[in-house]
């Protein structure tokens, strides 16, 4: 293959191929928002303490954003005020926290909505940001399968085994997270180089970055290196998350397979931890920003603008679930905060959704983890 460019190899960034290479069964989903429910898991428990209020929202064929609008607005509250840990699908039927400030209290009771309900309030002392979530718990039904459920349920029974034994799926941001052809990504290629335009949590500049950290893993996938330690390697310690630069890979490889510790890839911004200049990691990852036209010094500086952090390059389902139900296959299972359904979906399965909408989020995404 040449040299992948973000001109040249927009499709395979945005979107890299699944890294089995079985017979996949044929579904659609999101044919009722019902055939996607999604329940958020929370990093902690309400602490009984004052100043805010956490509280469940259910919702159906609502985003995240437009939710807590439409909440906002019925408690007379400044959405600012409103507290949320991560981002749920328009096209789906999911639940999670929330918080709102105390004084919310005396106004719960007149909130009504048909696709939106609110829990019961529980005191907590500070609010609800953004990433402060371990997980989500996903129920997908694919319907329209082009071979009887049974054998559908067979095949993607093969794919999940595989897929453990290999160590999981790639950690890859999903489609939509890039608007429509990648477009996200090409604004916030323009406003990298005006650093007075970005604000925090620019969704430009995020896709940006999540499309480099695609374009990293698929450059180690084709070089087989998905799996293997490179010198200057920064490695998450699978117990802790704590990460640190491998100064020997012959070493962490054995921690590595040993399941100690997690590959991880950079989500690019003004964090120093980068791997030492230099070492293959380092070069693979200019690489990787060079394809896109940029360099690490245009992401310094950047500070609260563009952080930067690390990313696991692979990641697990658990408590993976399967079942018919009435010529449906039924998938149930757990994500890491971060992590997207539909990647996981794509090893198992060829899908297709019954509902488009270009503007909708994508479950568990987590921006960035």
């Amino acid at each position: 293959m040449r040299q992948m460019t973000w001109a040249t190899h927009r499709e395979l960034i945005l979107d890299p191929p699944p890294l089995l290479d079985l017979p996949r069964p044929r579904g659609l989903i999101r044919s009722v928002p019902e055939d996607f429910q999604v329940e958020e898991i929370p990093a902690y428990a309400p602490d009984g303490g004052e100043g805010h209020l956490f509280l469940e929202l259910t919702k159906r064929g609502w985003n995240t954003d437009s939710a807590l609008q439409e909440v906002a607005r019925q408690l007379g509250l400044p959405r600012g005020e409103i507290g949320a840990a991560g981002q749920k699908d328009r096209h789906a039927l999911t639940r999670q926290w929330i918080s709102l400030p105390a004084s919310a209290a005396n106004t719960l009771a007149s909130f009504a909505h048909e696709d939106l309900q609110l829990g019961p309030p529980h005191a907590h002392s500070h609010k609800l940001r953004r990433g402060h979530l371990r997980g989500n718990r996903f129920r997908l039904t694919l319907r329209g399968l082009d071979c009887p459920a049974g054998e559908a349920l067979e095949r993607v029974r093969l794919a999940a085994d595989r897929l453990q034994t290999q160590g999981g799926m790639g950690h890859l941001f999903g489609p939509q997270r890039f608007g429509y052809g990648g477009h996200n990504v090409d604004i916030g290629l323009r406003i990298l180089g005006q650093p007075r335009r970005i604000r925090p949590g620019d969704l430009a500049l995020s896709a940006l970055q999540s499309a480099l950290f695609n374009l990293v893993w698929e450059l180690r996938r084709q070089r087989d290196l998905l799996d293997t330690v490179l010198e200057g390697d920064i490695l998450q310690k699978s117990a802790t998350g704590g990460l640190f630069f491998s100064s020997d890979p012959v070493v962490d490889q054995q921690r590595l397979e040993a399941g100690e510790l997690r590959l991880t890839g950079p989500i690019f911004g003004a964090d120093r931890l980068v791997p030492p200049p230099g070492t293959a990691a380092a070069l693979l990852e200019d690489e990787a920003l060079a394809a896109f036209g940029t360099a690490r010094q245009q992401w310094v500086g950047l500070g609260k603008k563009a952080p930067g952090t690390r990313r696991a390059l692979r990641t697990q389902a658990t408590e993976l679930e399967l079942e018919v139900e009435g010529g449906n296959l039924v998938l149930a299972f757990t994500l890491e905060a971060g992590a997207f359904a539909t990647r996981l979906l794509s090893e198992l399965l060829r899908w297709e959704e019954a509902a488009r909408d270009a503007g909708g989020q994508e479950s568990g995404q987590g921006g960035v983890a």
